[in-house]
């Protein structure tokens, strides 16, 4: 409590004014013996007591209304949000937001948020206007203000939740400036939401205070469920093992406890195409931590097959129960050859030997699908459509080039650089040290290959790997055929190298002759002879094709979704569509639901961006998803077409599945004062030393001196029905 008057305060001194009298007229008389006055004495000594009690009431009330006059004279208030009456606040304009976001599936947490909507509405006046929004829509969905109360609270019990992620703030952000068109004189924003952290930034930003008060509203139970108990699929990644042809695969998953208690016994499942493929148990996940499980299949066919790993036992947050993926098989490896020094005559060319080898025979079916270009064409191509890229004879890598090949092989591709005259040492050392398993140091001649002295001279392959994929062909009987090619030159390596640097194969010198590293997620090899026969004559020999296939196929094996992105739920998705939709883009999905759902697209600038409103996989389809109808074209003599389907427009290399963002996994309550960096900074503000000092304009200021004015009067009123003598009263009675 305040005073506008506090020097009024020094007038309750007054009340001792009625006790300094009291105590005066208390003086003792003398007394004196008078015979007469004993049977005087006897009769009224119970009328001067009740006198007595009178005298005290009269005393306390007197004393009394001068201390309430002089506190009423200081004009005494207090702060509060509401007023001392209703009547006295006048009109405001409140702006509802609406958490809709994901966390708020969480138990029964949806539920509340009507009974919410309809105290914060009770609280208001007739007169007051409101404005609903949804967290998770800037239009609506009532963006314009209204004293229809009734409207608000209709619109509020027809919102749902959704499988989307929002930023709290941003809503928040949105409130203020509808409220900026109000005219009304108070404004105020209310939240309604479950305050789960996962809607709030993990540091509050500085600088973000709005103009108008907060208030929360949460649909959390008071207490029980500050803090549930949650189990989430926090992320899963997929991994080729060995050669693309085996189509081995390792799915790593990670489930997280997003609570403070330790889960027991969590379940899980593989689920493929609809069918489960695979089943694993996790004993214990602490709490707050991540454990990781790891499932390996084996696909039977290609293509883009729908999958998910789920919980066997959902939880009450069951969004985050199921992840959603897209195993995405290739039948055959995509090699780029890059020709450091092609020739007119095919049999002097530098890849003639290494292009035959890869796909021998006429077959259109082969499991190598080769692109050849030259040194300078490297440039232009896109080395994310490849599986492995391999550099035979390449002079030098510009800077630009040797950039992209270092992404490309940190984000899972393969590449194998072989050997050659054309070679600069220099070059290669600067640009590809971060690729290079060795660094180079030069060439090292052992004969010509002419020289009749040449077998005594030259070496060959020896001690290898046995146990690596590229050598496990080599381990039966007539597997030494490698060791009986001859090593005429090679390039000799400096002694340093990488942790990540292994030799897989060496010379019989003990020079190194395949060397690997590993690279983010991809994998280098380093040939130090030629892939012709400018330096080595093992293309002649029965082992050149096994070891360069073999090669080819290990590089290739590194098909994996680590570390790319994946669609989220209410995010924008890009996909180029260049040349392969003429018209219109359709997406289906997702696939789980019966039936699913379908989106018509235009390609815009050659793409099209689709924001996926639900979890689960999707397909793509170019101009057309439904069967053909029987052909009546102009040219036919009345015969009809077989009927055909246009599975040919599924754009099988576009298939995506979209998960919910798991920033909603983090359900646990934010602390009470989440909001106050978003809350007004107070006006009027003046600081004192290292305090700060408020004036409190926040809120409404209620006087209470009116009413202790009214009090005085029933103050005085007692005092003088107290001081007034029976007998008036007696008096008054009889008349």
């Amino acid at each position: 409590m305040e005073f506008v008057q506090p020097l009024f305060l020094l007038g309750a001194l007054a009340g001792a004014l009625p006790v300094a009298i009291h105590l005066y007229n208390r003086r003792r008389g003398v007394v004196r013996e008078f015979p007469a006055m004993a049977l005087l004495l006897e009769s009224h000594e119970r009328t001067a007591r009740a006198a007595k009690v009178r005298q005290w009431v009269l005393l306390a009330l007197r004393a009394l209304v001068l201390i309430v006059l002089a506190v009423a004279l200081a004009k005494p208030f207090v702060f509060s949000s509401r007023g001392a009456a209703v009547g006295d606040r006048l009109p405001t304009a409140v702006a509802f937001v609406i958490d809709t976001s994901a966390s708020t599936q969480q138990g029964r947490w949806w539920s509340r948020v009507d009974a919410r909507m309809g105290e914060e509405l009770g609280r208001l006046r007739p007169w007051d206007e409101v404005v609903v929004l949804d967290a998770a829509d800037p239009l609506g969905p009532l963006p314009r203000f209204t004293s229809d109360h009734g409207r608000a609270r209709e619109v509020v019990a027809a919102l749902k939740p959704r499988a989307t992620s929002v930023s709290i703030p941003d809503a928040l952000t949105r409130a203020a400036e509808r409220l900026h068109t109000t005219t009304l004189p108070h404004r105020k924003i209310v939240l309604i939401s479950d305050m789960a952290a996962g809607s709030f930034p993990e540091q509050a930003p500085q600088g973000v205070a709005l103009p108008y008060p907060i208030e929360a509203a949460s649909t959390r139970a008071p207490k029980g469920e500050d803090d549930p108990v949650n189990a989430a699929i926090a992320d899963v990644t997929m991994t080729q093992e060995g050669s693309a042809r085996e189509q081995m695969w390792r799915v790593d998953v990670s489930v997280r406890n997003t609570s403070t208690r330790e889960i027991k016994d969590v379940e899980l499942r593989l689920v493929l195409d609809g069918q489960t493929v695979g089943a694993g148990k996790i004993a214990s996940i602490a709490a707050h931590a991540d454990v990781q499980h790891v499932f390996r299949h084996k696909l039977q066919r290609g293509g883009a097959l729908p999958a998910r790993v789920e919980l066997v036992s959902p939880d009450d947050y069951a969004l985050d129960d199921t992840f959603y993926f897209t195993f995405r098989a290739r039948d055959r490896v995509r090699a780029l050859l890059v020709n450091g020094e092609p020739k007119s005559i095919p049999y002097d060319d530098e890849l003639f030997f290494l292009t035959r080898a890869l796909s021998p025979g006429a077959r259109a079916d082969q499991t190598i699908a080769q692109t050849v270009v030259s040194a300078e064409g490297l440039g232009a191509q896109d080395l994310s459509r490849f599986d492995v890229v391999i550099l035979a004879n390449m002079p030098r890598v510009s800077p630009v080039d040797a950039r992209k090949l270092k992404l490309y092989v940190e984000g899972g591709g393969g590449l194998l650089m072989a050997m050659g005259d054309q070679v600069d040492v220099r070059a290669y050392n600067e640009q590809l040290a971060d690729l290079l398993p060795k660094p180079l140091r030069g060439l090292k001649r052992l004969a010509d290959l002419d020289d009749p002295d040449a077998p005594v001279k030259i070496t060959h392959p020896g001690a290898s790997q046995h146990d690596h994929p590229i050598f496990r062909a080599f381990n039966t009987p007539s597997g030494g055929a490698l060791q009986s090619a001859g090593v005429y030159s090679y390039m000799l390596l400096e002694p340093s190298a990488p942790e990540t640097s292994r030799v897989l194969l060496s010379f019989k010198d003990n020079a190194p002759a395949l060397i690997e590293r590993a690279v983010g997620q991809g994998r280098v090899l380093l040939w130090t002879s030629t892939v012709d026969r400018e330096w080595t004559d093992l293309p002649i020999r029965t082992a050149y094709l096994p070891f360069v296939q073999r090669a080819a196929m290990y590089l290739a094996r590194r098909t994996t979704t680590r570390g790319q992105a994946q669609p989220i739920v209410g995010r924008p998705h890009r996909m180029e569509i260049s040349g392969l939709a003429r018209e219109r883009v359709i997406i289906r999905g997702p696939l789980h639901i019966d039936p699913p759902g379908r989106h018509v697209l235009e390609p815009e600038d050659g793409a099209v961006t689709f924001t996926p409103n639900a979890p689960g996989a999707y397909e793509v389809w170019a101009d057309s998803d439904t069967p053909a109808q029987p052909d009546a074209a102009k040219g036919t003599t009345g015969a009809t077409a077989p009927n055909k389907t246009t599975d040919r427009n599924r754009l099988t290399a576009l298939a995506f599945s979209a998960n919910v963002d798991r920033q909603e996994s983090r359900l646990a309550a934010l602390p009470p004062a989440a909001l106050s960096p978003w809350q007004p900074a107070p006006t009027g503000a003046t600081a004192t030393g290292d305090a700060t000092h408020h004036t409190h304009t926040s809120e409404r200021r209620t006087n209470i001196w009116p009413k202790l004015l009214f009090l005085i009067t029933i103050l005085l009123m007692l005092e003088t029905l107290t001081g007034t003598r029976q007998h008036v009263y007696a008096r008054l009675f009889r008349r």
